[in-house]
């Protein structure tokens, strides 16, 4: 754990390590959406459909074992990428930066 009182750092350093450590977070969680947008685009290839079309007309009862974990995997991954599309946002904001641009 860092010992944040024994550092004796002016404002603007301080302002400097967040915003290094906020740049670093979002070139992380854009990698990660990027690979969860990979993965849900897969899952839409092979079903044919988005999530949300799928829940709504549901598995087929001839649905196989693969199916029904495909199912889970899509929808955890749809749900992280709800949320690290969220936290980019947030980061984003304290950057200036737009939630699309980069």
């Amino acid at each position: 754990m860092v010992d944040y009182g024994a550092a004796t750092l002016d404002s603007r350093e301080w302002e400097q390590i967040v915003r290094l450590g906020v740049e670093q977070r979002v070139i992380e969680l854009e990698s990660e959406l990027a690979q969860l947008e990979r993965d849900v685009a897969t899952f839409e290839r092979v079903y044919g459909m988005s999530l949300q079309q799928l829940q709504h007309f549901g598995l087929p009862n001839e649905a196989d074992q693969q199916a029904h974990e495909d199912y889970v995997a899509w929808a955890a991954c749809e749900d992280r990428r709800a949320e690290v599309q969220g936290r980019l946002s947030a980061l984003k904001a304290m950057t200036g930066k737009a939630a699309g641009a980069s």
